[in-house]
């Protein structure tokens, strides 16, 4: 086992525990769920664009209030359904990333359907001049649809069909929908400030609460968030309501300038400051980093310039891999139940553990004989890793790049500690099966992908959005004829980085190898050449293949020409650099045979890795 899944399955060992518990705790019999007769989803469209639609610089102080806001919808309009229905007739099933499913008991359905109207009716008003909007969709149950050979599954199916539908029927029953309006965040500085101190107290608060209050629009306070005629206001202590506490869960979790960091970090930020230090106060105050602030994203991308030599940001988005065709095979509803409090507890909680980590780096350490020393240090990654969202089936993150790309490790591994508990669960793993995993006896195998980028610590935020998004769907739709592991193609389950679609596997090795690189240069002395002789060897491998491709023989001798060349170094390090070399070419001729064991491509992404990490 790799020691990064090594080191994760301990952590989720550690927190298993508390889900076993979770699982357990809230289980409710069949019949609990019977007296409810409609089942509903609230989703919310438009997402990326309003999170991201923001100013790069001083980002980090707006990213969060926003992300933020989108989750406050969903549990504003749980509390609005809650107040206008009655709390008793109204089951909370689901509620994270953006979206929620409950239940609803009404007895009248003329009345249930004008209350609802009602409510669209409120939602549309206050979200007619934004650019993300609320679908509210039901469809009715009858207590079989729990206990039939389809299943609760064929509910689940059936309702998310609807709310698709309904997105491409945004305002169908509201004319002030189609009326022109101006983005109100365009040129407004002073909406811009609020979202700014809102983040800001995010992180300093325990919980928020809700109640009623009339308001004219939708908006953002210092403290508070007004939303559809309620008023949500963080608060100091934490709530009676356990899903409304920020404790131990990810949704206010930010790197901030803390006492260690502050000071670790005292040269660069009186460098920083100096610039700001004639400005008026108010300016002053808003440009200058101070205890307790937030940490920019250009403030990360030092901190990976101190340990690498590269300053650059590194983005993660990450995504569950059908997600919602595996709800829709489970029957049962008690295992629909389950599912949806691991998911909540893996990305809203278990998230929290994994950023508290440390990471290790090294560095060359000069010694007081004027040597210098290869050494090992520590980081952690919440002082480096900005959480804009987790939660429902994905994550995104903003971060130093080198912490970015070994938490991104982490995140994978640790997840797949976790479902593989789901499934070796007897009733749990049971109900995950496909017809084909039950009749052959396998284990069910929840998958992620992601889209992992590295890029310039000012790099406009809506753009880098937009291409972590790209990136993903890469990962998730790529598909290559010869490269297999464990005898299938691999379809998701993968990773996009530098424009390359890997499996999790090639990977970790990519982490591993670029690891080695370093080692080599920085530990042994070894010239930053080899570097390049590796990356420009992928040139050569890529006309190869595309001669391959055109059905044209291959003069193998030119691979192993490749070893020589590669092999280029000190006498002293040919036996470090020969395991790696050997591997390399051994991939490329495995390759050419379609008897492939190692993807290429993994060294010279390794290669490019080694190069931002040993910079200085």
């Amino acid at each position: 086992m790799d020691k990064a899944q090594t080191q994760s399955a301990k952590l989720f060992a550690q927190h298993q525990q508390h889900l076993e518990g979770l699982l357990k705790n809230e289980a409710k019999p069949l019949e609990h769920y019977q007296q409810y007769n409609y089942f509903v989803k609230c989703d919310i469209s438009g997402i990326q664009d309003f999170i991201f639609y923001v100013q790069s610089k001083g980002a980090a102080k707006t990213l969060k209030a926003r992300s933020f806001y989108v989750q406050a919808l969903c549990d504003v309009v749980q509390f609005i359904l809650e107040e206008k229905l009655g709390k008793t007739n109204v089951e909370l099933l689901y509620n994270g990333g953006g979206n929620f499913y409950l239940f609803i008991k009404s007895d009248d359905e003329v009345t249930l359907n004008k209350q609802l109207a009602t409510i669209r009716t409120e939602l549309d008003d206050k979200l007619h001049k934004e650019s993300h909007y609320i679908i509210l969709s039901k469809v009715k149950t009858i207590p079989s649809d729990f206990t039939s050979e389809e299943g609760f599954g064929k509910k689940w199916e059936t309702l998310n069909k609807l709310c698709n539908a309904q997105k491409l029927q945004k305002f169908n029953t509201y004319a002030k929908g189609f009326e022109p309006y101006k983005n109100p965040d365009a040129n407004n500085e002073q909406l811009k400030e609020l979202w700014r101190k809102f983040s800001g107290q995010l992180t300093k608060h325990k919980s928020f609460t809700i109640e009623k209050k009339p308001n004219e629009n939708n908006g953002v306070g210092k403290k508070r968030l007004y939303l559809f005629n309620t008023e949500l206001c963080l608060k100091e202590e934490l709530s009676s309501n356990p899903a409304w506490n920020f404790e131990h869960k990810i949704v206010n979790k930010l790197p901030y300038w803390h006492n260690n960091l502050f000071n670790e970090f005292t040269d660069f930020i009186n460098a920083y400051n100096e610039p700001f230090k004639n400005l008026p106060d108010k300016e002053r105050e808003a440009e200058e980093i101070k205890k307790d602030n937030i940490v920019e994203f250009s403030s990360l991308a030092h901190f990976a310039k101190i340990r690498t030599g590269t300053a650059k940001l590194g983005v993660l988005k990450m995504d569950i891999d059908d997600l919602g065709s595996l709800f829709a095979q489970i029957k049962n509803i008690k295992y629909t139940h389950q599912l949806s409090l691991a998911m909540y507890w893996f990305f809203e909680e278990f998230l929290v553990h994994l950023l508290e980590q440390s990471f290790p780096y090294y560095q060359l350490v000069k010694q007081p004989d004027g040597t210098n020393k290869y050494t090992k240090k520590t980081a952690y990654f919440k002082d480096n890793i900005y959480t804009v969202f987790a939660g429902g089936d994905d994550c995104f993150f903003v971060g130093a790049w080198d912490a970015i790309l070994q938490f991104t490790q982490q995140l994978q591994a640790n997840f797949n500690a976790f479902q593989k508990y789901l499934g070796s669960q007897d009733d749990l793993g049971e109900a995950l099966k496909t017809e084909e995993e039950k009749r052959k006896q396998k284990q069910h195998q929840i998958t992620l992908s992601a889209g992992v980028l590295i890029l310039d610590a000012h790099f406009p935020v809506i753009r880098f959005a937009k291409a972590a998004e790209e990136a993903l769907e890469q990962a998730k739709h790529h598909t290559r004829k010869n490269l297999k592991e464990e005898g299938k193609l691999i379809l998701k389950n993968s990773i996009s980085i530098f424009g390359q679609v890997l499996s999790w596997n090639e990977f970790n090795r990519v982490i591993n190898l670029s690891n080695e690189l370093q080692t080599l240069i920085q530990k042994h002395g070894e010239s930053r050449a080899i570097l390049n002789r590796i990356k420009h060897s992928a040139k050569g491998y890529d006309n190869l293949q595309q001669r391959i491709a055109r059905g044209e023989s291959i003069y193998t001798p030119k691979v192993w020409r490749l070893q020589y060349y590669l092999r280029n170094v000190k006498k002293a390090n040919l036996k470090n650099v020969e395991p790696i070399i050997n591997e390399y070419t051994c991939a490329l001729v495995n390759t050419f045979a379609k008897q492939q064991t190692t993807n290429p491509i993994v060294f010279p992404i390794a290669a490019r890795i080694a190069e931002f990490l040993t910079r200085k």
